[in-house]
């Protein structure tokens, strides 16, 4: 009488003592029970009480085999094991297997029988499982942003757009809490044309899913510069922050690239015709030759001294000499036998703003191998002109840039780190080690006055003004206080500036710490002190002109003051996150892996950056 359906049946004894039947004990009905047979007894509950009950030999295959066989608890009991859904995931998204490479490997599927788990025989069933995570770990980020919204909290986002190998677009959306945390959305495929007005509503329909309000959840938008994100920036319902770090791109774009510095001299967006002869006339070298020479007069090459723009050309155009792997293997003997290990020379690239740094850098670094390999190949004119102490100048210039680049691009960046970090970049301009020479100092005033005029002209000044008010308590203009109740109400649409709580931050005013011995008339001079620090605070308000005024008098900020402050802290400074998701998701979709469909490709994008935000 092990079986459970006993619990609902009694044994019934014949007149000859025989055991047959039994009888239920929630309708009396007799049921057979020939030798002990429970079927008809089971058969009864599932028809008659719709009560089913499982079998022993019933098993979950998605379980642990430790569960199955011990029929005691053990510690093995309490130790969450993974599904086979969740280790699906892990080799697709972390360690970078196929679908079809999972699907038909022999280790993996062996590993997995072994343990217990039924491994799928088909892709299409292995990439099943990669949904049912996405499906699972979406509705846990939903879980996630209404818990949030209940508490007031808000968000901002960071989007862009990406071409894959298949020339396929799509968006990318990231979602940013006033913490470091990102919260990846995913990609949106994009069919044909993307106008400012598709990309709103492609916006706020993706962020329904996640049931987020764009008017409502989310504070500000951080997009590129591209002149329809900045028309979409104009349309959507929250704030726009233009990414910074484009900004300082296109100063560095400004400064090095312009053609009106060059002088006349012809450059083409590869830079594969910079130098100032043709290579495949002259330079052509043929592998069969015993020697390798050239004949040029230097006296030719000998002029002025070279403008920054000339001295780049000049430095594209060695790089672009060794790009010959003849050229390349001579010089690279050299370059082990001085620092003990190849390494190639880099070009700069004009969309990359850091390349130019380790173009330079390079150059610096294998400057004596280059000059022997010159020299052996006769065409030591490439090195004449060249101020290494100008390009070591332009190195230290563009070590400031380089760190306020990374600090900007944190995770945990916001507008007042933003603001550190630009700050710090202009100190360092100003104090940099150069020579006083007239390139050097041209270089640095115009790379700063280029860093300026496109930051002002990128900045969200609105934003940025009443940050500051909020922190420094000053006094805020008609424009801040206008703009200030105009994102509260957008933001918190169901209070208004009426509020009696009081948020206690960092204050001026001292208030005496009472301890656990105190008396009792210590505790009310203590009380008496706390109240007359709160005095015309604990009441309600008219405006935000009067919860500032009480900010500036006591140093505490209101409830509405924090929100707004709490809320501003959510936006970022760059647009860094969409791109680091893009360079993920060439991992993805390449010529090797070009058939994954749109939402396959979502759901390991997804999957990647689930796992990453939850270590």
């Amino acid at each position: 009488m092990s079986a459970l359906v006993w619990e609902y049946f009694v044994k019934l004894t014949s007149s000859n003592n025989v055991n047959n039947k039994a009888k239920c004990k929630k309708c009396g009905k007799e049921v057979n029970n020939v030798k002990g047979c429970t079927s008809a007894m089971n058969n009864h509950m599932r028809t008659v009480h719709k009560i089913t009950f499982k079998r022993k030999n019933d098993l979950d295959l998605d379980s642990s085999p430790s569960e199955r066989k011990l029929k005691h608890k053990t510690i093995g009991n309490f130790v969450k094991t993974e599904t086979l859904g969740e280790i699906v995931d892990e080799l697709a998204t972390k360690d970078g297997f196929s679908i079809r490479g999972i699907t038909q490997s022999r280790f993996i599927r062996q590993s997995l029988l072994a343990k217990g788990y039924k491994f799928p025989k088909s892709p299409s069933g292995t990439m099943s499982l990669i949904h049912g995570e996405y499906e699972k770990n979406k509705q846990q980020y939903i879980d996630l942003f209404v818990e949030a919204k209940e508490k007031g909290e808000k968000f901002s986002i960071t989007l862009d757009e990406w071409v894959s190998s298949r020339q396929r677009r799509y968006m990318n959306i990231n979602v940013h809490d006033k913490t470091s945390r990102v919260f990846n959305l995913g990609l949106i495929r994009i069919v044909g044309t993307c106008k400012a007005e598709k990309v709103v509503a492609t916006v706020t329909n993706h962020l329904k899913e996640f049931h987020l309000s764009f008017e409502n959840d989310i504070v500000a938008t951080s997009n590129d510069g591209a002149s329809v994100m900045v028309k979409y920036g104009r349309e959507c319902p929250t704030e726009m922050q233009i990414c910074l770090n484009h900004s300082i791109q296109l100063a560095i774009c400004d400064t090095f690239y312009c053609k009106k510095q060059i002088n006349d001299i012809k450059t083409s967006d590869n830079y594969d015709d910079i130098v100032d002869i043709d290579n495949d006339d002259v330079y052509e070298i043929d592998d069969n030759e015993e020697g390798l020479s050239f004949n040029f007069s230097e006296d030719e090459y000998v002029s002025e001294a070279l403008t920054i723009a000339e001295i780049l050309n000049k430095v594209r155009g060695i790089v672009n000499f060794f790009n010959s792997p003849v050229r390349n293997d001579i010089l690279q003997k050299k370059v082990e036998s001085v620092i003990g290990h190849e390494l190639k020379l880099k070009h700069d690239v004009k969309h990359r703003w850091n390349s130019i740094s380790t173009m330079l850098e390079t150059l610096l670094k294998l400057q004596t191998p280059i000059k022997e390999t010159l020299e052996e190949l006769n065409a030591s004119h490439l090195f004449l002109g060249i101020d290494f102490e100008v390009v070591e100048d332009l190195c230290n210039i563009m070590k400031p840039l380089v760190l306020t680049v990374l600090a900007l691009s944190r995770k945990d960046a916001n507008l007042i780190t933003a603001k550190g970090a630009i700050q710090f970049l202009f100190n360092k301009l100003d104090n940099t080690g150069v020579r006083d020479s007239n390139n050097s100092v041209a270089i640095i005033k115009n790379l700063k006055e280029n860093i300026r005029t496109r930051l002002c002209s990128r900045a969200n000044k609105e934003l940025n003004s009443l940050l500051l008010c909020l922190l420094q308590q000053k006094c805020p203009s008609k424009d801040d206080l206008q703009f200030g109740t105009r994102l509260l109400n957008r933001l918190y649409p169901n209070i208004s500036t009426h509020n009696d709580d009081v948020i206690i931050t960092n204050t001026s005013v001292a208030l005496s710490v009472i301890s656990d011995n105190v008396t009792s008339l210590e505790t009310e001079i203590n009380s008496a002190i706390s109240d007359a620090a709160k005095e015309g605070i604990e009441r309600s308000f008219s405006s935000l002109r009067e919860e500032f005024a009480v900010f500036k008098r006591s140093g505490q900020r209101t409830s509405n003051l924090q929100k707004l402050l709490d809320s501003i802290l959510t936006v970022r400074p760059t647009s860094t996150e969409p791109e680091r998701v893009f360079s993920s998701s060439s991992n993805f979709s390449r010529k090797l892996r070009s058939r994954l469909s749109d939402y396959s490709l979502n759901c390991l994008i997804f999957l990647k950056y689930y796992r990453i935000n939850k270590l």
